[in-house]
């Protein structure tokens, strides 16, 4: 009796500070809860997003695995330094990986939501992956081709034996040849067992040969290519005659292991997620029912002190915690209770506030606005913080999608096969200045005497300029002497104007990429805007000009292929047209010669007859000497 006398002695205000006490603890716990609930749930969206990127480094490291081990273990490079392309860029792609998974381990969210174990054995299984393509790689460095390795071994020893003077059965040699080829080709152990077969027998004829020179040289020979075609057969099949058995077998099933267990993983922490943002709304509802309940109770035990003004504030808590928002307190005094009515209207209005910028996130509004009146509260804080990490995320994301998008536009152009540069050209630069939404752009290729355009576009329509710069000349010829992009900002006036139906004016910005393979710069493509570019825009036309690049190099090879072969075509056409002029004429010589030939007879006779008739009449005349001279 004495407290609840002491309690009902203290004033109004000490009372709603008391009653309002508790209810304010609630309020900060509610917040403290609802912020760590969003912390935790932003923690395990962002691991899923890690594990995402995860799952693609491995699989850009599996095609790296891939191609090497179909054709990227021939390269030169490979056979002479014992790495490529290939293997720096798996390399790279796992370095990646364990740096992403070393990231995510040191998280708190993993071990709080027992995920350690599971990351753990998908760690192993990576190490396990890449001490495997570490075999692989060693594997076919032991292998080798053409005059590598043991292939090159193997083809020393055939050679020792076609070059041998024994003369040995050649038919058998070519069909030890054939069976090594047929198995190099389908890799298929019944050509080990013929070929085994077959050189036995060949070894076999050798030895019963008479000739003995040379012969214990070429047993020798055969047996030594015996061995080294055997144990590359035992190399190749410990690689794997296909990709189900071997390393390369092994190396395929770790790949799907690791990728069933990134999608399990991440399955479950979205399963984790969810679960917990479930479980935080179970919560928050709990507390924020917990906190009407006591603000009802309280209301209850003034409701027989307190005035009217108590009444219409109990009122408006019980329409509040039924889920509804009550109007607006009359305030009709400054005391305690006016300020306690002051305080409700401001609490119902930032909770109104706080519910209907939820409920536009929610909704996926994320560029709702809060209230500028109450943005400095702590749960507006933690909600507009919310917002702006849903935003960056959201950005994020669109990039991705819009490069992904993009690059895949550009791959099914490129995979077009066009007869023409130019057509190839056309496509290219139409979907570029489409796709980005700049105004004009153009290509030029690299010819070494100076950059040519082979294609333009502008607002649709195509504009072709016979147009050829010299290297080291302008932006252009910059570019590519330097083989860096340039971007400036600045335009000068007399540089670029972009023409429309509403005139011309000078573009804002231009971007200059150089189409590089490795070194070499094989043309440019240049972008002109009245908008700026943003930094993944360039970044994205840095990253498709290196397949472009490749596409035009073919192009251009195949195009000068074709002109070599047709002014081949023509200069044969050319020489056996003069052939046939110069057999023509000299067959007209030779029927001249003839016919000289047969003329001078002719006036040799005429001439003998001459004398003969001079030398008659002188000798009726008794000239004797003059006689003798036509006779002589």
């Amino acid at each position: 009796m004495n407290l609840r006398r002491m309690f009902l002695n203290l004033r109004i205000r000490l009372k709603l500070i008391i009653a309002f006490g508790s209810l304010l603890m609630l309020s900060v716990i509610l917040v403290l809860v609802a912020i760590n609930s969003i912390y935790s749930i932003l923690e395990l969206r962002n691991l899923g997003e890690s594990l995402d990127k995860t799952n693609l480094r491995m699989s850009q490291a599996d095609i790296y695995l891939q191609e090497f081990a179909n054709e990227g273990y021939k390269d030169l490079g490979f056979l002479s330094n014992g790495s490529n392309d290939l293997t720096d860029g798996y390399t790279k792609e796992m370095d990646s990986v364990m740096n992403v998974l070393e990231g995510i381990r040191n998280k708190e969210v993993i071990t709080s939501s027992g995920f350690t174990s599971e990351l753990n054995r998908m760690e192993a299984e990576i190490v396990s992956f890449d001490e495997k393509f570490e075999q692989l790689v060693s594997l076919y460095k032991q292998r080798g081709f053409q005059d590598y390795g043991l292939e090159g071994q193997l083809r020393a020893a055939i050679h020792s034996v076609e070059n041998s003077s024994f003369p040995y059965d050649k038919v058998q040699m070519l069909m030890l040849r054939r069976h090594e080829k047929d198995f190099f080709l389908r890799k298929d152990l019944k050509y080990l067992n013929k070929f085994n077969d077959q050189i036995e027998a060949f070894l076999a004829t050798t030895v019963a040969s008479e000739h003995e020179e040379g012969k214990q040289e070429v047993i020798s020979a055969i047996e030594n290519y015996k061995g080294k075609f055997n144990a590359i057969v035992e190399l190749e099949s410990e690689i794997g005659l296909n990709v189900h058995n071997g390393l390369v077998g092994q190396l395929n099933e770790h790949a799907e292991i690791i990728s069933e267990k990134l999608q399990l993983l991440t399955t479950e922490i979205k399963q984790h997620n969810k679960l917990l943002i479930n479980n935080t709304i179970l919560l928050l509802v709990g507390l924020f029912l917990g906190q009407l309940l006591i603000g009802l109770v309280l209301v209850l035990f003034y409701s027989g002190i307190l005035t009217k003004t108590i009444k219409e504030i109990k009122n408006a808590m019980v329409s509040l915690s039924q889920g509804e928002f009550p109007e607006e307190l009359v305030i009709r005094s400054k005391d305690e209770l006016g300020q306690t009515k002051v305080a409700l209207n401001q609490l119902m209005e930032r909770i109104k506030t706080a519910a209907g910028f939820a409920n536009n996130l929610g909704q996926g509004n994320l560029k709702a606005k809060y209230d500028d009146r109450f943005n400095n509260d702590v749960l507006a804080k933690s909600i507009i913080s919310m917002q702006e990490k849903l935003i960056e995320a959201d950005a994020e994301q669109k990039i991705v999608n819009w490069t992904n998008e993009g690059l895949a536009k550009f791959n099914d152009i490129l995979k077009n096969d066009t007869d023409q540069l130019g057509v190839l050209g056309d496509r290219i630069i139409s979907q570029m200045v489409n796709y980005l939404n700049v105004n004009q752009g153009a290509i030029y290729i690299n010819e070494g005497e100076g950059i040519r355009r082979i294609a333009s576009y502008a607002y649709d329509k195509k504009k072709f300029i016979d147009q050829v710069i010299s290297v080291g000349s302008g932006l252009i010829g910059q570019s590519v002497l330097e083989g860096e992009s340039i971007y400036i900002k600045e335009v000068p006036e007399d540089y670029m104007k972009i023409t429309s139906g509403l005139g011309e004016a000078t573009a804002s910005c231009i971007l200059i990429t150089p189409l590089k393979i490795r070194d070499e710069i094989v043309g440019v493509i240049e972008l002109a805007s009245f908008n700026l570019l943003e930094d993944y825009q360039i970044e994205f036309v840095e990253r498709v000009s290196e397949s472009i690049a490749n596409i035009i190099n073919g192009k251009k090879v195949a195009e000068q292929t074709q002109k070599l072969l047709q002014e081949s075509r023509d200069k044969t056409a050319e020489l056996i047209s003069q052939e046939e002029e110069l057999k023509q004429h000299n067959e007209e010589m030779l029927a001249t010669r003839e016919e000289m030939e047969r003329q001078k007879k002719e006036m040799d006779n005429l001439i003998d007859e001459l004398k003969g008739q001079l030398a008659q009449q002188y000798l009726e005349k008794g000239d004797l000497r003059k006689a003798s001279e036509f006779t002589a």
